[in-house]
């Protein structure tokens, strides 16, 4: 484990299989996703330092008609989402079960101090008018197998405060072939002041510590928000950098990103204006590409494209390049 500003993360913590490197405590809340080498039956339960389930647990009686209570915070299949409020130190117990119980994975989150009572967990409020679905949106980032995003990233990604964007969550990220720019996909909750809370995808292009493009597609229902998860296109450019009134990195750039590629297309043909092409590689159904251009995008082409996917892609484009 390492401290960070908010807390505590995981380097690197498995037992027989069971992976918890992805969780971690941020802005209060410890959060993530818990995976398995196997699909057998998990169960998750987040304690306080004598043992008792934490006052978040979804499920405090846990697993029904067991002989002793457990998954009082997550269970089931893996991957499990875990999102829990917690303002103290308090114990992960992870149970793996197959027909007996097979495995069990604990991991202390706090600081770690002789004097129990002076370990603390850093907290911090969000100043939110609505609650937001944190549940909802890390069992979406367990789906696209997302881990958690650090609270600075996230404000570097989106330019946002810690109490407009929080709950970020990395989908996929990549970097360009001679290594100059970081391009990913992250996933986070937005409480933005005119629109309220938003579940919300932004694509980005990081270089020099610096982001210089991107593009966000937010929903605020069920039925929008998984539509964005199950396929997307975003189209984002920029003119010297961020903020453009001041800016940090000299240049213009233009950022592709596609998710929800099917597994049995390996590569995103790309076709521009000018005629030209470009087959963009899509590991794990996302597709990045970065152009040091204003670039107008004719065409977006991969095997096993489906009607609905076509028309989705069609409604975006042509993409004009920017107007610098």
């Amino acid at each position: 484990m390492r401290p960070t500003d908010t807390g505590f993360e995981i380097l690197a913590a498995t037992t027989d299989g069971v992976d918890l490197s992805a969780l971690a405590i941020s802005d209060g809340n410890l959060r993530g996703v818990i995976h398995s080498n196997t699909d057998e039956h998990m169960g998750a339960d987040v304690l306080d330092l004598d043992g008792a389930p934490v006052d978040s647990a979804p499920n405090p009686e846990g697993v029904p008609d067991a002989d002793f209570v457990w998954g009082t915070a997550a269970a089931g299949t893996p991957p499990l989402a875990l999102n829990l409020r917690v303002t103290e130190p308090v114990i992960l117990r992870l149970n793996r079960v197959g027909g007996t119980l097979l495995s069990i994975s604990e991991v202390a989150f706090g600081q770690a101090d002789a004097d129990v009572e002076e370990a603390t967990v850093t907290t911090t409020t969000s100043v939110t008018t609505t609650t937001p679905d944190l549940e909802r949106t890390a069992a979406i980032a367990a789906e696209m197998d997302g881990s958690v995003l650090a609270d600075e990233k996230l404000a570097l990604i989106t330019g946002l405060e810690s109490d407009i964007a929080y709950s970020g969550y990395l989908i996929d990220s990549t970097t360009t072939p001679d290594g100059s720019y970081e391009l990913g996909l992250i996933l986070y909750e937005a409480n933005l002041p005119t629109d309220g809370p938003r579940t919300c995808f932004t694509s980005y292009a990081i270089t020099e510590g610096v982001n210089v493009a991107g593009g966000t597609h937010c929903g605020s229902d069920t039925e929008t928000i998984a539509k964005i998860a199950s396929f997307d296109v975003s189209i984002g450019g920029s003119c010297g950098g961020v903020p453009k009134e001041e800016p940090v990195v000299d240049g213009v750039w233009t950022l592709l990103t596609v998710w929800g590629i099917p597994e049995t297309a390996d590569t995103l043909t790309v076709r521009l204006s000018d005629g030209s092409t470009a087959d963009v590689p899509a590991p794990n159904g996302v597709a990045h590409h970065l152009w040091e251009a204003s670039v107008s995008i004719e065409s977006l082409e991969f095997d096993g494209i489906s009607a609905e996917q076509h028309d989705l892609v069609t409604s975006y484009l042509p993409a004009p390049g920017i107007d610098c």
